[in-house]
């Protein structure tokens, strides 16, 4: 039985650009070549690398490499410049088509022969399946989760099923050796005699309370009328004109120049009572 087998095509544009050796996105320059040198340092136009793109979509959509033959010629000659090397545009175009060819048939005999080797496979051949067979239980398992219980119920469980610590009872201090006679008085007393004394301590608080209701006397009020302390003094003082004492205080400064006020005034009043005086003593 004789199959056709149907010529692979690139899948995409990257595919395109491993099979040509040529990264279009980044193709800057030109890709000719002259006699004396490998290649050429002309820069490719703006124009033409926008257009590849397009080019390579054209490429891919034509499905196998006679009918995608004049789309390689362009593109060849978009990747050369326009100055000097676009005579090499069907030369490069060529140069393609080789690779691309050599391409497509390796990965042709790639495909044939990993469908050979599905045939090989013998058909009659069934794989052996082994089926376990399993019993259900006479009784259902719960599922684990209706067992759950939260936290907070687990540690009161928890702390109900761990019994108490065993409370010691506190010994008494022991006494002194030869003071049984006092611990015997103690033992001894009565009972009454101890709410008798409570009863006198009782009365004797009582009195002392009337006593302090008697001679109470109501302390006086003070008033937060005052006027508020004046900061410490510092320590360098600056002396007063005419006195030659230290003033600290703001408060001391107001008063020494009231003072000053007063007393210029009494001695202007002295002079001018003083000339008065004069006046009459001459009349």
């Amino acid at each position: 039985m004789v199959v056709a087998v149907m010529p692979k095509w690139l899948k995409n544009t990257t595919e395109l650009q491993t099979c040509l050796g040529v990264n279009f996105k980044s193709c800057f320059n030109c890709q000719g070549h002259s006699a004396t040198k490998s290649s050429c340092s002309n820069a490719v136009s703006q124009a033409s690398r926008s257009e590849m793109a397009f080019v390579m979509l054209d490429i891919m959509n034509c499905g196998s490499l006679a009918s995608a033959s004049a789309h390689l010629e362009r593109l060849a000659s978009l990747v050369l410049c326009k100055r000097s090397h676009q005579a090499q545009a069907v030369e490069k175009a060529a140069q393609w088509k080789a690779r691309i060819r050599s391409y497509l048939e390796a990965s042709n005999d790639c495909g044939v022969a990993a469908e050979g080797q599905d045939d090989k496979t013998p058909h009659g051949r069934t794989e052996r399946t082994t089926t376990t067979m399993i019993t259900p239980l006479s009784t259902p398992v719960a599922n684990k989760r209706e067992f759950r219980q939260p936290v907070s119920t687990r540690s009161s469980q928890r702390q109900r099923n761990t019994a108490p610590p065993p409370v010691t009872p506190r010994r008494a201090p022991r006494a002194p050796r030869g003071s049984s006679s006092s611990t015997a008085v103690l033992i001894g007393e009565d009972p009454e005699g101890d709410s008798e004394e409570e009863d006198s301590e009782e009365d004797s608080e009582g009195d002392s309370e009337a006593e302090e209701e008697e001679f109470y006397e109501p302390q006086p009020v003070r008033s937060h009328t005052r006027r508020a302390r004046a900061p410490a003094p510092s320590v360098k003082w600056e002396p007063n004109g005419k006195a030659g004492l230290p003033y600290p205080y703001p408060s001391q400064t107001e008063d020494r120049e009231n003072l000053e006020y007063k007393l210029a005034k009494a001695q202007a009043e002295l002079a001018m009572y003083e000339a008065w005086a004069r006046l009459r003593k001459f009349e």
